[in-house]
Parts: C-alpha cells; structure tokens; sequence
C-alpha cells in the first residue's frame, strides 16, 4: 500500500513539474483578478494548444497507420493532421506575439471557434457528411476543462464553430445529416452537450475566483503579518541592541553581562529646570527632542550604544553589547562632537545652552531586567563614577577622571583640574578635555 501511495505522489510531482516547465507557474501575486485572469488564460491557451496538437498528431498518425495497414489509399487523416497542426502552429504564433498577448479573447475564439470545425469541414470537402459525436465532444470537452473562463465565451466559441460547420456545409451543397438521423434529436443533443460544457466552466470560474480570493487574503495577511513583525523588530531593536534582542527572543533568562573596561558618559543641560519655567511644555519637548536627536545621530555615527535619557541628562557608552578597542577615544570624539552640536543649535535658535559632561572607563555589568518595559540598562561603580564626573563637573565643559586620562594624554589636549571631593568617593584627580592635538 505504502508503495502504491509513494508512486502515486512521484506521478504526481512529475506531472507537476511537467505542467510547470510547459505553461510556467501560476502568479499569484498580482492584485485583481482580471489581471490574474489573463495571465492564467496565456498559460491555458499554451497548455491546451500543445495538448490538441499532440491528440491531433496521435489521431492522424494512428488512422493514417491503420489505412497503410489496411492498404488503403486514404489520404484524409493525413491532410486532416497537416490542417489542424498548421492552424495550431499559427495560433501558437499569434499567441507569442505582442499582439496576442493583448487580445487573448481572440486567440480562443481562433482555437476553439475555428480549429474545432476543421476536422468536419474536411470531412465535408471529402463527401463524407456523417455528424461525428467523437469529435464534437472532445472538441467541446477539452475546451471547457482546459481553459476554463467564462462560460459566455465558451458559448460564443461553439457557436461560432457550429456556424462555421454549417455555413460550409451549406456552400458545398451537401446535407450535413444522414437520412437516418433526426435533426430534432441531434439539435437537442448539441445543445445540452453545449450546456453541460458551459455550466461546468461556470462552477470551475466560481470556484477559480474563491480561491483566488482565499489566496489574494492569505497573502494580504501574510503581508500585514510580516510588516507587523517588521514594525516590531525595529521598536525593538530602538530599544535594545541587536545582540540583545535576539537573546531576549530566544531566551526567556535573565541578560547580565560582565565588561571589564568600557567608557561612560553623562551628558547634562545646565540650567533646564529654570529653562523649563519659562517655555511651555510643548515647546520644551520639542526642544530637547531636536537636542538629543541629534545626539543619537552621533552616537550612530561613531557605532557606540546609548543607553537611556533621564530628564534632560544623556547616558552612552563605548565598548558594549559588542567589544570595541578605541572606546575611550571614540567616547571623546563623541564628547567633543556634542559641544559642537549643541553650538550650532545654540546659533540657529538664539539660544544660550551649554552641557555639562563627565567621562568614566571601567568595568560594568549590563543586561535587561524585569519582566515589562525593557530597556538595556548598565550597572557598577563605573556608572557612579561617571554620572558624579557629571554632576561635579563645570557647565561648557567636558570632566574625565585619571582613567580617561591615561588613555587620552597622548592624543588629547587635557587641563588637570586637581582634586575635588565626590560624593561617594572622596578626594579625585580629573581632568577636563580641551580637544584633539592633531
């Protein structure tokens, strides 16, 4: 049973991969149905173009086999073959073309309106006028399952084949109907073949339009599903690092990593609770919004992770989620390139801001917390550090403790400031960063 199962599946792939090298795959990623339409329609035509071809060829080729074999000396299967192909060869041609393309209707009512009342028709000019059921009905079946659209251009494609039939029946002058038929029987027959033909195209276009439907609202889904998720991977990835999101998504542990040397910086605006007084509240979110946007431009810029903002204080460091090996110069370079900025706001705003900014290096402990509201957070005297170098330092300037200083002498133009007493920590040297000496 398993084999037969198995066998069945392996036919059926192959005829699968058949169908899909001979017409192409079905493009379901257009967004309305005519258009769908018409491209399944130039796939169909192809398809069923090849496949009356091939009946064709089998059907000359057999009976013309069986007259040899018989030794006859009847050339009408042949001829019948040569016409049938030639016109299928042309509708091919017509097919592939640009204008073909355009008017697909056309080139249905060619193939099937046409080229199914050859095989009559030649019946006629040999003086045979027998009514043959076999091909009326395979002309009319293939067409109603091979290219099933709308059953109203079925109808007009028969009709014309019918009036095709016997318009030229009645040129050659010969009785279409042999005595013993009966026209009444054969008319009511006709049409009922006719309309079963027509009534099964219209339930197959039925069913083509849901499931074109089904599956245009899957993909649309689909699409809103995956820009949802794009949506939330890039609020998420405003809020954590890379790195730490994609441990956050795979893990439900607690995040906390130990760095043994990274730079911290504190950046605050002086004077902005007075500030605050005297704007309104809008204004002032609007203000500090531009301030710290630009901030985040340039923490982008020199690849270092900010952290967070607190009022109107701004928190970066350097040397984390990912090792970098000049954190302490790049945190300099961004230290100075903030005065800078908040210069040129200062300039194009009429206004007299200035920062206060203090710079530690040391080990940290880094991670995310909690279990709502998420935000990568750092932790450690490093920290404390930092924010005291900010908070003791001197509006306008730029306050790094001896740390910072071994690191920068060399490249920075540095002005001891001497000792000062920090909460927490006693009596430290620090320094104030002028700028770079090169």
């Amino acid at each position: 049973m398993n084999s037969i199962v198995t066998l069945s599946q392996r036919t059926e792939a192959f005829f699968d991969r058949w169908l899909t090298r001979l017409q192409g795959s079905v493009n379901w990623e257009v967004k309305d149905y005519p258009t769908w339409q018409r491209h399944f329609l130039r796939r169909r035509l192809k398809l069923t173009t090849i496949v009356v071809a091939l009946i064709a060829l089998n059907i000359s080729a057999t009976h013309s086999f069986y007259a040899l074999m018989q030794g006859e000396n009847d050339p009408f299967y042949f001829w019948m073959g040569v016409v049938i192909l030639s016109a299928l060869l042309g509708c091919w041609l017509f097919l592939n073309s640009s204008l073909g393309q355009r008017r697909l209707y056309f080139v249905f009512f060619l193939l099937f309106g046409i080229v199914s009342g050859l095989v009559p028709t030649i019946d006629l000019y040999f003086g045979d006028a027998k009514f043959d059921w076999f091909q009326w009905t395979m002309a009319f079946f293939t067409q109603a399952t091979l290219i099933p659209i709308h059953w109203r251009f079925h109808a007009i494609a028969q009709s014309i084949a019918l009036t095709y039939y016997l318009m030229l029946a009645h040129l050659s002058g010969i009785d279409i109907f042999l005595p013993s038929d009966n026209i009444l029987t054969i008319s009511t027959a006709i049409f009922w073949l006719c309309s079963v033909c027509n009534f099964s195209v219209f339930l197959y276009e039925r069913l083509m339009k849901e499931e074109f439907k089904s599956r245009r609202e899957s993909a649309l889904g689909y699409e809103k599903l995956i820009l949802e998720k794009e949506r939330s991977e890039a609020l998420l990835l405003n809020v954590l690092p890379y790195s730490i999101a994609q441990r956050l998504k795979a893990t439900k542990k607690i995040i906390a990593d130990d760095f043994s040397e990274v730079t911290v910086l504190f950046a605050d605006i002086v004077n902005f609770t007075p500030l605050s007084t005297s704007m309104s509240p809008t204004d002032l979110v609007k203000m500090l919004n531009q301030i710290f946007s630009e901030f985040d431009r340039l923490a982008e810029k020199h690849q270092l992770e900010k952290i967070k903002t607190i009022g109107d204080a701004y928190m970066v460091v350097g040397g984390l989620p990912e090792p970098m090996a000049d954190h302490t110069e790049t945190i300099a370079k961004m230290s100075l390139d903030m005065q800078a900025c908040l210069a040129q706001f200062n300039q194009d705003n009429q206004k007299d801001l200035s920062l206060r900014i203090g710079i530690h290096t040391g080990s940290v402990v880094a991670g995310v917390i909690g279990l709502k509201k998420f935000a990568y957070d750092l932790w450690g005297d490093t920290v404390n550090t930092a924010s005291r170098m900010e908070s003791h330092g001197v509006p306008g300037r730029i306050q790094v403790t001896e740390e910072v200083y071994a690191v920068l002498k060399d490249q920075y133009h540095l002005e001891k400031r001497g000792g000062i007493t920090i909460k927490g920590k006693g009596e430290m040297q620090t320094y104030f960063l002028e700028g770079c000496k090169a």
